[in-house]
């Protein structure tokens, strides 16, 4: 038997005999729930790296930019190379398939998952017992529609959001009511086209009510 094949079968006879603990190990990152909506949060755990290890941390946004927002610069893996935590995206992240990356930085050992950043509720609260409507419900980029609510106590304060198109949350200038109802006029300049959703939540009543709006492209 010619001696290089001899050699590379003892070779691989002992690295198969090694202990587990000697073996390479490549790292490996979780998180739980895979899809969740947005404002909730994650657990991620990652194991794989080197003992007491400083790792970096960032995620990867539906549009391929990456962020650290929201989550620590470096975390250090414990004696055992496993480093646990939460993740809560920013509530107002557009809605997608993002990925979460962990990174070694003294072995450049890096584990990468994916989760999904379902829609949510930016108030948090069910709808019902008061309307909103936009008038009109359809119109083009750069147009003013009304937004008129009712149902609301009479002189309470009025939160108001827009949900776009991509799932992402602007908050709008709320006001108050006068009996009850309001009409507050919004502006479409600088809206992408698609289906917008509208939110408005009175702070004494704690009542809600949501509306569709369709901004149009300009011919």
């Amino acid at each position: 038997m010619p001696r290089g094949v001899l050699l590379a079968g003892l070779f691989l006879v002992a690295t198969l005999l090694l202990p587990p603990a000697l073996k390479a190990q490549g790292p490996e990152l979780t998180v739980e729930p895979q899809a969740f909506p947005q404002g909730a949060c994650l657990a991620y755990r990652a194991t794989g790296f080197e003992p007491a290890e400083a790792v970096g941390l960032w995620f990867t946004r539906p549009d391929g930019s990456a962020s650290a927002e929201g989550l620590p610069a470096v975390v250090r893996a414990d004696n055992d190379g496993i480093l646990i935590g939460s993740f809560c995206p920013p509530g107002t992240g557009a809605t997608g398939r993002y990925a979460l990356t962990a990174q070694g930085r003294v072995s450049a050992r890096t584990a990468v998952v994916h989760f999904q950043l379902l829609p949510g509720d930016p108030l948090g609260v069910p709808a019902g017992g008061a309307v909103l409507f936009a008038d009109p419900p359809r119109a083009t980029v750069g147009q003013l529609v009304d937004l008129v609510g009712g149902g609301f106590q009479p002189g309470e304060t009025l939160s108001l959001w827009l949900t776009l198109p991509d799932g992402s949350v602007r908050e709008l200038d709320g006001g108050r009511t006068r009996d009850g109802t309001f009409l507050l006029p919004l502006d479409l300049a600088g809206l992408p086209p698609g289906s917008h959703g509208i939110s408005a939540y009175g702070q004494r009543s704690r009542l809600r009510a949501v509306a569709p709006l369709e901004v149009l492209a300009n011919p």
